[in-house]
């Protein structure tokens, strides 16, 4: 048998049909559904089916009698996927970011799966022993849960889009995702059991040694500092031990760590934090700015840390005593950037412009104006003598260092300009934009 659903009828209900493969004749209609009938799946033993819709509920359906038999309420949003355990006892269903699990033929709720990153649950399968679930999300990862206890037993990440298919192989071992990146992948079950569930920010800062050693270090889903080795990828300590630092109260923005490795973050409420690399607090500032701090650096020396706001402030913060405070932009800080030996600024704002400022003092030297929307980006070439800036109007802007003249605006990116780097001998600019284009051009010489 074979199953197209979904189909509107003149009572503004919604129909599912099931199908011979072999006659191509019909042999049900299923009609009850007062919207769009999203997916549907049959019973092990194929006596009944089970569809779910945009109006928020899932049905099963006795086939032959062609007659319902209970609905799942207790979704709060149009429901995206639904499946039969494979002992056929429990039915599993999918909205927003939470599968619930029923009692197939009563419609009693036994549990919920949560996603961990509360991202949609796209869709939603069991394994054929029937003790897991796993399911695609709409943060580009695979969760798999306990099919009981709930309890989240590995998270899968790879892909670079929504996750819309997932599926078991017939011994449970292997499990293939499809994704709207346009690839499909195969993942080892038990493996990603072993693994420590632990899910990162994009908001990143990574220090390289003499040895070569790479320390990676990123705020958690739990708003925590995660300290990581960049080789293997284990946590440098674990961070739920009594000893280590609380969750922050707020999301944490930006993060950096310094030549000394002491770790400076900031967060959605202002705060600004210093930790040792073991985790333990070493400066603690509540009221370091009064609105999100969205970016931090050290000077190569780590004396000097750097960090600017939504505020419109940028501020130095010289061996942690009271900051120098940089102002003149008249939106929110959204980069700044030590150059010229440390002893300059570079700041980028949604207020349009970049700006130079004395890394001493906190006094202007100049402002770069000529964007007409906000600038997201900004960066110095390696040799010091040029600033880009990128910005919402779909251009890049190029300006000397030396006085801030525009020498050059770069045009051909069709959306948001959101990032831009110098290449390593300053010859070559990148610049990527929200469409996900990147375009490299030699637009200096």
């Amino acid at each position: 048998m074979i199953l197209i659903n979904g189909i509107p009828f003149v009572d503004n209900s919604y129909l599912s049909q099931i199908w011979d493969v072999i006659t191509g004749k019909i042999i049900a209609d299923l009609m009850g559904h007062d919207k769009p009938v999203k997916a549907c799946s049959f019973s092990p033993d194929g006596i009944y089916l089970v569809s779910c819709s945009q109006d928020c509920t899932a049905k099963v359906w006795n086939i032959a009698k062609e007659d319902w038999v209970t609905d799942y309420k207790g979704h709060n949003g149009q429901i995206t996927s639904c499946c039969f355990s494979p002992d056929g006892n429990n039915v599993a269903s999918s909205s927003e970011n939470i599968i619930q699990i029923w009692i197939a033929l009563t419609g009693q709720h036994l549990y919920s799966c949560e996603s961990k990153t509360a991202s949609l649950v796209l869709y939603c399968t069991y394994s054929p022993s029937g003790d897991l679930i796993a399911a695609g999300l709409s943060d580009f990862s695979i969760q798999i849960w306990n099919a009981t206890s709930c309890d989240t037993l590995a998270v899968f990440k790879g892909h670079s889009g929504w996750v819309y298919a997932v599926d078991f192989d017939c011994d449970g071992k292997r499990l293939l995702s499809g994704s709207d990146d346009g690839t499909t992948m195969i993942w080892d079950v038990e493996s990603g059991q072993n693994q420590e569930l632990v899910g990162l920010k994009r908001d990143f800062a990574a220090t390289y040694s003499e040895n070569d050693d790479i320390v990676v270090v990123a705020p958690d889903l739990a708003n925590r500092i995660r300290i990581i080795c960049g080789h293997s990828g284990d946590s440098k300590f674990n961070r739920s031990k009594s000893q280590m630092t609380p969750s922050e109260e707020c999301r944490i923005r930006c993060c950096t760590i310094s030549s000394t490795n002491e770790i400076a973050y900031g967060t959605d409420k202002g705060h600004v934090k210093v930790i040792s690399l073991e985790g333990v607090i070493l400066h603690n500032f509540p009221q370091g700015h009064t609105c999100s701090v969205r970016w931090c650096c050290y000077t190569q020396d780590g004396k000097v840390l750097v960090t600017c706001s939504d505020d419109k402030t940028i501020k130095i913060w010289k061996e942690y005593g009271e900051p120098v405070v940089c102002t003149g932009h008249t939106d929110s800080v959204r980069r700044c950037k030590l150059f010229d030996n440390d002893t300059k600024i570079l700041s980028s704002s949604h207020d349009g412009t970049i700006k130079v400022w004395d890394a001493r003092s906190g006094k202007l030297h100049f402002s770069c104006d000529g964007h007409k929307e906000w600038v997201l980006s900004c960066d110095v070439s390696p040799d010091g003598s040029l600033l880009v800036s990128t910005s919402v109007d779909r251009t890049a802007k190029i300006w000397s260092a030396e006085n801030g003249t525009c020498l050059y605006t770069i045009r051909g990116h069709k959306d948001c300009i959101r990032s831009c780097r110098f290449s390593a001998d300053s010859q070559l600019l990148a610049t990527g934009d929200d469409q996900g284009e990147i375009q490299v051009g030699d637009q200096i010489s």
